[in-house]
């Protein structure tokens, strides 16, 4: 009987602890996120993406995120690139991620054919999924920019 107890209580205090250690701290606003990024890292000179075509161009619904923020680099012969999402939903985060995953590939699959020196740089790139913020890093100090978001 003490050792099933005893037993019942490690559970217990197991799934407790688990349970903490899931809980994670929230990011700031996609553009609060950018604006350090552009602070600590130094990135070319990018453009924003306008909000009305962000669903035609990497097919994120406007009803999946809080807000969003996507830079590409203005030289459109360099890769850089970096998009932040605040999804409003876990299905959504995982909607988002997939649809980053997709453009990611895509942007790969360009490189090979077209711009053939930038593939390893595209390789580089990190998908993020921090809580409800999901985010493509795509950079020259692609370390710096991760850890920013690990800061």
């Amino acid at each position: 009987m003490k050792k099933r107890i005893t037993l019942i209580c490690a559970v217990v205090l197991l799934l407790a602890l688990a349970g903490c250690a899931k809980q994670s701290k929230e990011l700031p606003a996609p553009s609060e996120l950018y604006a350090k990024i552009n602070e600590k890292v130094e990135l070319p000179e990018m453009l924003e993406m306008p909000q009305e075509l962000i669903s035609d161009y990497y097919g994120i619904e406007p009803e999946w995120y809080e807000s969003i923020i996507a830079y590409k680099c203005q030289n459109i012969m360099r890769p850089d690139e970096i998009i932040i999402v605040k999804a409003v939903s876990k299905d959504a985060a995982d909607n988002v991620k997939a649809k980053l995953e997709a453009w990611m590939a895509y942007k790969e699959k360009s490189a090979e054919n077209y711009f053939t020196d930038t593939v390893d740089f595209i390789r580089n790139g990190v998908i993020r999924l921090d809580g409800l913020t999901v985010s493509l890093l795509v950079a020259a100090d692609i370390d710096k920019v991760v850890k920013v978001f690990e800061s």
